[in-house]
């Protein structure tokens, strides 16, 4: 209600936070706080009554929410007021997004491990789209052919391979987009910034970036 007190709750909400219907119905929906937001939380509350909206709560913050038990964990909360013959009601649907936040957690942490190994490999790596461009490179790439990265990245592998190897991996990059095969390699020549030639065994594998291949 308008003095944040908590007039109906679901069963969802009881499981959610550990405590029984008729513990909560009339306590100050602080109640579902961490101690240290519960005087903030009061300020936000007085602020949306003042200009009630239908809307996501806390856009841009972490929000947290506190059981029973006094443990902490991730919430996403939607507002929307609802007059009532008695006054201003506030509707708040409230999810627990604990397994959503550890999944992107180990996303960040996959791809953190994933770009270290990628950057420190002692060979040359690169990501390359399927129009030739390189996408990313790491250091021992750069070393290899006499570019620094960012004007590597704007050069295409196609660019950089001696023209009479160009059609050496069209055929078999053709097979790699259409699913019949997995990986290839391939022997061909690249040319080092100062002109001269290398001969370098191209290892070759294709890779997602959602629904789209590189």
């Amino acid at each position: 209600d308008q003095q944040g007190g908590i007039v109906l709750v679901n069963r969802r909400a009881e499981q959610m936070f550990g405590y029984e219907r008729s513990e909560m119905i009339g306590a100050p929906v602080e109640l579902l706080l961490p101690n240290r937001l519960r005087a903030l939380h009061e300020q936000h509350r007085s602020r949306y009554v003042s200009h009630p909206a239908t809307r996501p709560m806390g856009i841009g913050l972490d929000l947290i929410a506190r059981r029973k038990d006094g443990t902490e964990f991730p919430v996403e909360i939607s507002l929307s007021p609802l007059q009532a013959d008695d006054g201003l009601l506030v509707t708040s649907v409230i999810r627990d997004i604990t397994e959503r936040k550890r999944t992107e957690a180990a996303l960040r942490e996959s791809e953190e491990r994933f770009h270290t190994a990628f950057a420190s490999a002692p060979i040359g790596n690169a990501l390359i789209g399927l129009d030739g461009r390189w996408l990313l490179v790491n250091e021992a790439l750069c070393e290899m052919l006499g570019y620094d990265e960012q004007d590597l990245l704007a050069t295409s592998l196609d660019a950089l391979t001696h023209p009479d190897d160009r059609v050496l991996d069209h055929d078999r990059k053709q097979a790699l987009v259409q699913g019949d095969r997995r990986s290839y390699r391939v022997e061909k020549r690249l040319l080092h910034r100062d002109g001269h030639v290398l001969w370098v065994l191209l290892s070759v594998s294709l890779v997602h970036s959602g629904s789209t291949p590189l």
